[in-house]
């Protein structure tokens, strides 16, 4: 597994990343990727494993308002059709996030918590998601874990990071959630 994440240096090209990819590929490793702009456009044409676009990257991706949640599946959706990944994982704030495969979707909604500072929530939610997945969970337990360490990273005191057993009591408070908040469709 290689998680490739953030923006490139100034003064890198947007295709460093396929390189990267690249070498990850000669290795057999799947690909997690995580960035924004011109370096996202390009690494996805090199085919990852999973991506995760915030619901703004997705629409600049597809230069369009994705305003609804069949919009939204149908990008990720694209994106895999594509080739560009086999998972879109789209997080998107205070709205939760989705998981989107060729033949699921689940989608997530934000644990109520106090928020301290949205930094390292990103992260936080895609080494969780990461760390589910290779493990052998399934994309909806994925998704819940990387939920939850998003929440657990906001509410983590200066900033310190998310926390495990903040991790594990949001996931917990997941799985007792309403079955209308989790939703798979399979096609």
């Amino acid at each position: 597994v290689l998680v490739v994440t953030g923006s490139l240096p100034r003064g890198l090209p947007a295709e460093a990343y396929q390189r990267v990819i690249d070498v990850a590929a000669r290795k057999s490793a799947r690909v997690f990727l995580d960035s924004s702009g011109p370096a996202l456009r390009s690494a996805l044409d090199r085919g990852v494993y999973l991506v995760k676009p915030s619901l703004g990257e997705l629409e600049t991706l597809f230069d369009r308002k994705l305003s609804d949640a069949g919009d939204q599946i149908a990008a990720a959706r694209e994106l895999i059709a594509a080739g560009n990944a086999e998972i879109v994982a789209v997080s998107m704030g205070r709205d939760g996030a989705m998981i989107v495969s060729d033949t699921q979707v689940f989608r997530r909604a934000v644990p109520v918590v106090v928020a301290r500072s949205a930094l390292g929530a990103g992260d936080s939610f895609l080494a969780a998601l990461t760390v589910a997945l290779v493990e052998g969970r399934g994309l909806d337990d994925a998704l819940r874990y990387g939920v939850a360490a998003g929440a657990a990273a906001v509410i983590a005191p200066d900033m310190a990071g998310c926390r495990a057993a903040d991790v594990e009591r949001l996931f917990a408070a997941q799985s007792s959630a309403a079955p209308a908040v989790a939703t798979p469709v399979t096609t």
